[in-house]
């Protein structure tokens, strides 16, 4: 015990550049801690999203692609990958629509009674780019998550064509990672307005979402190993805009 007393007292004491190479001085933190296990096992909320994830599934789906004016661009590649891999396919395209008027309308409702899709694709916030109300805009997209309930959902995020106010990260934060697809990063030609891209475009967004679907980054990913097939319809619904 002296012995030891003796040496932790000139390792805190000892400020001696020619005693450096005999004895450094002694952190008891550095000394004693322990440090991160690379096999630790992940935190609860790790493992609760590990849990969610399902393996490919590779038998035809009932899918429902909804949403805002963008869908009206992506229905047609959509419905030729649909076409191809054997899934059934039906779009909804409400012109000007927000989370607003999906939340507070019976319109999601009433679509996913229609068609009872097992796959439902969203496509909705393009008109929220640089709205400052997030707090509400929660809310409505929280109200759309349940009355989607326990169905099977990717939202599609927009290509936004100017830095936003927030609308894509919270809708990111609030559907998770595993379930979004972010189209911010991809590099599209515009149409006049600036804002939706072009129909080739269009075709290179829906590509690159499908892609996604099928890969592991998606929590329920489904089977897109072929490529587009023309298909006769778009079985497109164009739904008017509404002011409330």
């Amino acid at each position: 015990m002296l012995v030891l007393g003796g040496v932790l007292a000139y390792a805190l004491l000892s400020d001696s550049d020619n005693d450096e190479n005999l004895i450094k001085k002694i952190s008891l933190y550095d000394k004693y801690r322990v440090e991160p296990d690379s096999t630790t096992e992940p935190d609860v909320e790790e493992k609760e999203v590990a849990s969610l994830k399902q393996p490919l599934d590779t038998t035809p789906q009932n899918i429902l692609l909804l949403g805002e004016s963008m869908v009206e661009g992506l229905a047609r590649p959509f419905a030729d990958y649909c076409t191809a891999n054997g899934h059934e396919f039906n779009a909804v395209c409400w012109y000007s629509s927000t989370t607003k008027h999906w939340a507070k309308t019976d319109t999601l409702s009433y679509f996913l009674n229609k068609f009872n899709p097992s796959y439902v694709l969203i496509s909705v916030g393009g008109n929220e780019q640089f709205v400052k109300d997030l707090d509400v805009r929660e809310k409505y997209i929280k109200q759309m998550l349940d009355i989607l309930k326990d169905r099977k959902i990717v939202w599609i995020g927009t290509p936004a064509w100017k830095k936003d106010t927030g609308i894509n990260d919270l809708t990111r934060r609030l559907v998770g990672d595993d379930r979004y697809f972010d189209s911010r990063n991809l590099i599209l030609d515009r149409r006049r307005d600036h804002a939706h891209p072009t129909p080739k475009a269009a075709v290179i967004w829906m590509d690159s979402v499908m892609a996604w679907i099928s890969s592991d980054a998606n929590r329920n990913p489904i089977l897109f190993d072929k490529g587009r097939q023309n298909a006769k319809t778009k079985h497109l619904t164009i739904l008017q805009p509404m002011d409330f």
